[in-house]
Formats: C-alpha cells, structure tokens, sequence
C-alpha cells in the first residue's frame, strides 16, 4: 500500500473511535515506560484521570496530558518508543499496526518508529491542521494553542502530510525537512530541519532507550494488560480513599477531563488582565511615583549633584 493509498483509507474509514472500538488483527503492546513530573491518562470512556505510571498499558480511546515541565515515554514495542513533551494532549485513537491512529492536540512528540513496510502497517499523528503518515522514521510533531502544526524529520525516513483542509494537496518530508501547516492551509511547504533541531537531545535519548527496552521488553497478552490496568485504577482508589474528603474532592476536580489547550487560553486571558490593569490612561503606563526605583525624582527634573 502506498502512502497516497494510505490516506486515501485513512480518510474514508469515517470515524476514528469507532474504527478504534471495532480494531481487529495485531494490536500494538502500547505501554508507559517512563514518566517525569505529572502525568495523568484519563482512561477510554472516564472524565476523569489517574496519574501516570511505569508500565501501565495503554489502550485505544485513552488520553495522555502531560503538565508543565513533565513528559511521558510511550513504547508501542520495544523498538517503537515516542516521547510526549511538556504541556502536551495526545489522544490514543486506534492501537491498530494496519492502520494506528494517535491525535496530538496540543504540545510536542518526537518519535523513533521501526519501519512498518514489513507489517504492511501504517501509522498516523492527526493534528487540528494536518494528517502525517508516518511508515518508520524519526520525526517530530508540535501543535501550538493556536492549531497550528509544525512536522520534521531528523536523519532518516520520510513522512506524508496532508493538510485537513478541503482541496488540500500532500507533501513528502525527507531526512532534515520540516513544514509548517497554519488553519486553512492548502499545501505544507517544505523547508529544511530548523525548528526541530532544538528537540535533537530527545531524539539521541529514544535511540539509546531503545537498547535499554529490548532487553526487558516482554508479550503481554490481552488478560495480562487488563489485570495491570485493573490493578493501576485500584491503586490510585486506595490512594484516594486515605486523603481526607477535601483534599479527595479538590484532587479529583483537578483530574477531570479538559483540554489544555484550553487551560492555556485562560492563561493567556489572566495574564492580558492582569497587563490592562497595570496600563492606565489611554494604554500608557503611570508614571512612576516617588520612593520607587527613580528615586522619586520627577520626570524632567534635573539630577541631583
């Protein structure tokens, strides 16, 4: 199958959760294989979250959010290792190796994939600006608060993009390209490697973490992933039973379902107050008073000897 081919299937299969409820065939052995800082996975159907741990499995219709100064490292297998960087929303959508689907709606990942040609295999980041069909390559997505959508590929493979917008025509990135796909865009324009050069250390990192999860890398079968599943949720019930009722309840309201995307424009809003308030007459600011940093000299007033 071709990639052209591949976004052709993609695009006509209709609904990703539903294709994701009715997967058949080989399913990735997703799983968490490192956490820093907080993480929390909101598991499919549930609004709200539990925190991150080592080995948890993942399934098709999980959430991944990551907060500020945080990251996750995502293995579909031991040679398939992705890692989800600070501020960021990944939607698991179909855990599929025929036709796997991961949305990032917010944030950034960069991902080291074994290649999939031999798997007849495909995988996919959607994102609010773009669509990029990935077959075994090193590459790199960032989704900014705006939607827009930045993808690169380091030293090796290449990646299809296609823009979502109506009309819109694919591009292929190669080894040290990237593009850009603003809203409404048509065409991903390609450009050399620049922006993702800054996430260049975290790539050198999954190529080395590799190694390191062959060598405790393990099948587990279906009963197996649900028993670990099963036993994580409990764990954090038993957490959440020895917290008194308020700290239970403020910790559960904090783990509800939103989008930090949106948490991210309530920033931005409280810190543009926060600026209108200290900006008076007309947008100017105040003049400063005496006793401040000035040392309450008077504007235009000679200095003193």
């Amino acid at each position: 199958m071709s990639i052209t081919a591949f976004f052709l299937a993609f695009l006509l299969t209709g609904s990703p959760f539903a294709s994701a409820q009715g997967e058949t065939g080989e399913s990735w052995e997703a799983r968490i294989t490192a956490v820093e800082g907080e993480v929390v996975v909101f598991p499919r159907g549930s609004e709200e979250g539990i925190f991150a741990e080592v080995d948890t499995p993942l399934e098709s219709g999980d959430r991944v959010e990551t907060g500020a100064n945080s990251r996750v490292e995502i293995a579909l297998e031991a040679e398939s290792v992705m890692d989800l960087g600070p501020d960021s929303v990944l939607d698991v959508e179909s855990m599929s190796v025929e036709r796997s689907v991961f949305e990032l709606s917010l944030g950034s990942l960069v991902a080291k994939i074994k290649s999939l040609v031999s798997r007849r295999g495909g995988l996919s980041i959607r994102t609010p600006t773009a669509v990029a069909a990935v077959r075994g390559t090193e590459f790199g997505v960032e989704v900014e608060a705006s939607g827009a959508s930045q993808i690169g590929v380091f030293d090796e493979g290449r990646v299809s993009v296609l823009p979502v917008a109506e009309g819109s025509e694919e591009a292929v990135l190669s080894a040290q390209d990237e593009t850009r796909v603003e809203k409404g865009s048509r065409r991903a324009r390609i450009g050399k490697l620049k922006r993702f050069l800054a996430h260049h250390s975290r790539m050198k990192r999954l190529r080395g973490r590799r190694a390191e999860l062959r060598k405790r890398w393990k099948a587990m079968p279906p009963e197996a992933r649900e028993k670990m599943r099963s036993e994580w949720k409990a764990r954090f019930s038993q957490k959440l039973e020895r917290l008194s009722p308020a700290k239970r309840k403020a910790l559960l309201e904090g783990l509800k379902r939103k989008s930090r995307q949106a948490r991210r424009a309530a920033g931005r809003k409280a810190i543009q107050k926060k600026i209108r308030q200290k900006f008076k007459n007309g947008g100017r600011p105040q003049r400063p008073r005496p006793g401040r940093r000035d040392g309450g000299r008077r504007r235009g007033a000679p200095k003193k000897p």
